[in-house]
């Protein structure tokens, strides 16, 4: 700044990023993930007409899902991208409010954008919007992905999914293995489509979802263009010209928009090739608990004389954390019980009364895989 001028940097973002102001432990009991997004939307005011949620895939209820440490915003975030789901936003004009929108389908892309190729020369000034600068990079991706996961409700159970989408390209080498990132209780079948209740987030539902994330990096195209328009979720049509990777249509990922008094409104894309492959966002990475969380043994009855338990030996607890009201012997999902000796018919079981701290442990550190390491003795 000086007498003569003051300039300012401004950065406008939607209300969505508010939720980033926040930090929180909670639980989420018997909901999908969309539910548990319209959930916290709900917690911080947000009305009908502020989001909307349009999903073409069936996705499960969860006996428990545990916010650890997060944001709203980065939670949401998450959630959705485990399960391939996307969002943009929009604006209503005649509520005049910016909209969230969350989709997971190519059914839900915007095809009705078209723009000129034309090369910046600094000579004319048509007036008509165009794009320019297009590039394309592209780069071998894992041509197989195989999953494994282990319940313990049907610890015989086959889960190893796979997912090959590559239709046979020779540009993709490799195995991509991934073991235990979800924790899926059926394997699935390929052949399935994905608004059937048998998919929703089975083996191979994640595997097809970690192939198509690899396949979103085959080959990326970006450019430059004047149209204010331009937004994610929207396939772009380029004319007079196009280098060969547009041809198809460009699916944009990604914008960003920048003007100043000394230069003109400019957006930045990111992009895929609009064909066989959905748009996956990347996967944010999930928080890890490290050692025991303090909880205590619960009961639907006050001063109940025996075990609140049910016939495979697990008990609900209230974790010392969670500030939400449940209805008694409801706080948490049934926890297993870690023991000195165990099987499937024998084994060694001191039932623990309510009241009773333990100490939570999670399988690999995962929010969403409590188990009961140990029990402690207490002055409460």
């Amino acid at each position: 700044a000086s007498r003569d001028e003051a300039r300012y940097e401004l950065r406008l973002e939607p209300r969505l990023s508010l939720l980033d102001k926040t930090c929180q432990y909670r639980i989420y009991q018997n909901q999908s993930v969309p539910e548990v997004v319209e959930t916290i939307l709900r917690r911080h005011g947000w009305r009908g007409q502020d989001f909307l949620i349009d999903l073409g895939r069936t996705y499960k209820q969860h006996d428990q899902l545990l916010q650890y440490g997060e944001s709203d915003l980065a939670y949401i975030k998450r959630l959705c991208a485990e399960r391939g789901i996307w969002f943009s936003f929009s604006m209503d004009a005649r509520l005049k409010i910016d909209v969230v929108e969350f989709k997971d389908s190519p059914m839900h892309y915007q095809r009705d954008i078209s723009l000129p190729l034309r090369p910046l020369s600094g000579l004319e000034a048509t007036g008509q919007d165009a794009v320019w600068d297009l590039q394309a990079s592209h780069q071998v991706i894992q041509q197989v992905v195989s999953t494994r996961a282990y319940y313990s409700r049907d610890a015989g159970a086959n889960l190893d999914g796979q997912a090959d989408l590559t239709r046979g390209a020779a540009t993709t080498y490799g195995e991509a293995y991934h073991y235990a990132d979800e924790h899926y209780q059926r394997l699935g079948d390929p052949h399935a489509r994905g608004d059937e209740e048998d998919h929703a987030e089975s083996g191979v539902f994640y595997a097809q979802l970690a192939h198509e994330r690899y396949l979103n990096d085959q080959l990326r195209l970006s450019g430059a263009s004047s149209d204010a328009a331009l937004a994610p979720g929207w396939v772009l049509k380029v004319t007079g010209g196009a280098p060969a990777a547009f041809r198809q249509g460009a699916l944009i990922v990604r914008t960003h928009c920048t003007a100043a008094r000394d230069r003109s409104f400019d957006v930045r894309f990111e992009a895929i090739p609009d064909g066989n492959i959905a748009f996956r966002p990347p996967v944010p990475s999930k928080p890890r608990i490290a050692g025991t969380v303090p909880a205590r043994i619960t009961s639907p009855q006050r001063n109940d004389p025996y075990s609140h338990i049910d016939g495979e030996g697990r008990y609900r607890v209230n974790f010392l954390f969670d500030r939400d009201t449940w209805p008694a012997g409801r706080e948490s999902m049934w926890l297993r019980l870690a023991r000195p000796y165990a099987g499937d018919t024998y084994g060694l079981h001191m039932p623990l009364l309510a009241g009773t701290e333990v100490a939570v442990a999670f399988e690999q550190g995962d929010p969403d895989r409590p188990f009961i390491a140990h029990a402690l003795h207490t002055n409460l």
